[in-house]
């Protein structure tokens, strides 16, 4: 217990850091410095998912039958290497800005940091990890408050990812040393062909969360109407370490009751978390909702005031979002894992179209109301998929009028509320005070297992 609850408070503490981060960077260089680097920060993303060639998903089943050795090490190393040269000799043919070198350098280092995480993990070693990766969080955090705050260098902002990540690496390193020599693995050429279906759902998933803003640009947003849409997203994307931390909780149990066919448990296990998380992303939603305003003032400054409309018009992006992962828990248990991979790639497609359609003629609006659309189609397929594979998933129709009624309540709360802020805060300290007399008992009973 006490090595799962320092692995998520690393987590934890990661998601507070990258969020500062955004939040420094756009008070101390304003919304077009910001701009420039979502965009450059998404266009590296997509990239890294393919130099990670399919990351500690992959990686872990690896150790797992082939031993924790050097020579898997070493070839793990020569692919991610390889493919990192192919995408710097791409981007110099592309003629991009070059402070994205900045970032694909730590994307690298994040790829080389991912073998020691699998490896860690495959040997239990929660706490090690936790440490390594809370202490390379904590010197992130130092360097962009000297570089962002103090000195005010942009260059450094930049640079202050590889230097993190160099401290994780420095201290794994005598781990890796001790690593076999005697044991065998796979050619490289094996561990590439093996590899390509977690690096295709990788490219999916990241696609959906970063593709957007990387259209924009070549859509012809300028990096202010970028940094509106970021800083909005930035929030949203913060609160998403909820049911990404819930998930890791109770998953095991899915996957152990599913394969033991306990129906009764699983049924109980996925009521439970469900209600956790519909209780929490309805009272979220309505949270950034009502104090969307005053939230962007706060965090990102009078430049950004736009983003608290884009804010709000993308807060049921948050109910969507934790309401999908009991779901996504049912299919990833199954058999069925493929359903997960054809529904993301056929939104995806589907997400790329809708930007492709909408952003010329209504600008990052357009943007908003793809993510909103893709979101909700992603939803429905989740919901489908799992219902078909377990009866514990329940039927779709029901939570779907609760999500349109919640973003018709949304959408009231923009016209006849959005200037009254005593209103908005009595509404807000009225949710807060039912959510902990009804919610309360359900947290503590499930978290304390």
């Amino acid at each position: 217990m006490r090595q799962r609850i320092l692995l998520l408070a690393s987590r934890f503490l990661e998601k507070a850091v990258m969020f500062l981060f955004f939040v420094v960077l756009a008070r101390s260089f304003g919304p077009e410095s910001f701009g420039e680097f979502s965009y450059l920060f998404a266009l590296a993303a997509l990239v890294f998912v393919i130099v990670d060639n399919g990351g500690d998903l992959y990686q872990i089943p690896l150790l797992a039958r082939y031993g924790s050795s050097r020579s898997l090490f070493g070839k793990l190393f020569l692919i991610k290497t390889f493919l990192f040269l192919l995408v710097l000799l791409l981007v110099s043919l592309l003629h991009l800005d070059g402070k994205i070198y900045y970032l694909l350098a730590s994307f690298y280092l994040e790829s080389l940091i991912s073998l020691g995480r699998s490896l860690l993990y495959h040997e239990k070693r929660f706490v090690r990890e936790s440490l390594y990766h809370s202490a390379e969080k904590t010197i992130l955090l130092v360097l962009m408050l000297i570089a962002g705050v103090w000195i005010k260098q942009l260059i450094l902002m930049y640079l202050a990812f590889s230097l993190a990540k160099l401290v994780y690496i420095s201290l794994l390193l005598p781990r890796i040393a001790d690593l076999a020599r005697n044991q065998k693995s796979p050619a490289v050429r094996v561990l590439i062909q093996g590899s390509w279906s977690y690096v295709l759902h990788a490219v999916l998933i990241v696609s959906m969360l970063q593709l957007d803003i990387v259209l924009l640009k070549y859509l012809g947003a300028p990096y202010e109407q970028i940094a509106l849409y970021s800083a909005a997203m930035r929030i949203i994307m913060a609160l998403i370490v909820i049911p990404q931390t819930l998930f890791n909780l109770y998953y095991p149990d899915v996957s152990r009751f599913m394969s033991q066919s306990r129906n009764d448990a699983l049924k109980q296990v996925i009521e439970e978390n469900r209600a956790i998380e519909w209780g929490g992303g309805m009272l979220l939603m309505f949270t950034i909702a009502l104090v969307s305003p005053e939230l962007i003032h706060f965090m990102y400054g009078v430049e950004f005031q736009e983003s608290a409309r884009i804010l709000l018009m993308l807060s049921p992006l948050i109910l969507l979002r934790f309401t999908k992962y009991t779901d996504s828990a049912i299919i990833s248990a199954s058999d069925y894992n493929r359903w997960k991979l054809y529904t993301t790639l056929v939104v995806a497609v589907g997400n790329i179209c809708l930007n492709l359609v909408l952003i010329p003629s209504m600008g990052i609006y357009g943007a908003v109301t793809a993510i909103l659309l893709s979101d909700l189609g992603l939803w429905l397929g989740f919901r489908f998929c799992s219902r078909k594979i377990n009866a514990a998933a329940r039927p779709a129709q029901q939570d779907f009028l609760v999500i349109v009624a919640a973003g018709t309540a949304v959408f009231m709360i923009y016209m006849w509320l959005h200037g009254e802020l005593w209103l908005r805060l009595i509404l807000l300290l009225m949710m807060w005070l039912g959510a902990l007399r009804y919610m309360a008992p359900i947290y503590s009973r499930v978290l304390r297992k």
